[in-house]
């Protein structure tokens, strides 16, 4: 049984279960690195880079040499993997936000990647991942607009409104935790009165005491999440996009100052 293993395709699934019939958790991007804890005929109980923990089939990971310099971070919001360099070429892959993996120098905009199988291919150029600011973090959130929601979601495919939040944040070089119920516990947010409540702070909301939502406030009133799919709702009852829902519900409001002066 092997110590590590890294994820081999673009977008893979990680259950509760050794099953397919399981539920999905959460998600693991190409080229992910996984420690190994277990095996059950060909499936891995794995701990992933964030630190959670689950079950992945073995034909979505795979032994490969993990990668330390000359890399490349997705931040557009897919990438398509090309055979050679140029728009006309065949795709061969549709890579997420949020997936890093290893590059040389781009060479007239494109990058030469490797793939965990040993192939190559080249991915058309990425932004540069911006300081993070209240602005910068919100420009991000909102650039993810309309991803369809999926419980475990953790690509730019499909996100869950935790696997949202955590994407946007490690957008900027920064591990949070995968789950509303662990990231409310990080240290570094500082809990604050809802009218002290700024661009890019943080909402988590409560169902019979147990929190189960979060959101990234716009201003006092509006708020992106993932809910449905990514988008802006309000708590404001008067604006077309007000969310009953969730202004029935008890809330929470986090500071991001200890992120904004790391």
């Amino acid at each position: 049984m092997p110590d590590k293993l890294v994820i081999t395709q673009t977008v893979a699934p990680i259950y509760n279960e050794p099953s397919f019939t399981a539920q999905m958790v959460t998600q693991g991007l190409l080229w992910e690195s996984l420690v190994v804890k277990d095996k059950n005929q060909q499936w891995y109980q794995i701990q992933m880079e964030d630190g959670y923990s689950g079950w992945i089939h073995e034909f979505y990971s795979g032994k490969a040499e993990s990668f330390k310099n000359n890399s490349i971070q997705i931040t557009n919001r897919y990438a398509p993997v090309r055979r050679t360099r140029g728009r006309d070429s065949a795709v061969t892959q549709l890579l997420s936000f949020g997936t890093r993996l290893p590059a040389e120098k781009p060479i007239s905009g494109y990058s030469l990647i490797i793939l965990p199988n040993g192939e190559e291919g080249f991915v058309p150029p990425q932004a540069l991942v911006a300081t993070l600011t209240r602005e910068s973090l919100i420009q991000i959130a909102e650039t993810l607009k309309g991803v369809p929601y999926l419980w475990g979601g953790k690509s730019s495919f499909g996100y869950d409104c935790s696997g949202f939040l955590q994407a946007v944040i490690s957008h900027f070089g920064i591990q949070f935790y995968r789950d509303t119920r662990d990231q409310i516990k990080d240290e570094r947010l500082i809990q604050i009165d809802g009218d002290k409540i700024e661009k890019g702070d943080l909402i988590y909301f409560f169902e019979d005491g147990i929190v189960n939502h979060t959101a990234i406030s716009l201003n006092d009133k509006e708020y992106i999440h993932c809910s449905g799919c990514v988008r802006v709702q309000s708590n404001n009852k008067s604006d077309s996009h007000y969310n009953p829902v969730l202004d029935g519900m008890d809330r929470k409001y986090y500071s991001i100052k200890n992120f904004l002066n790391r």
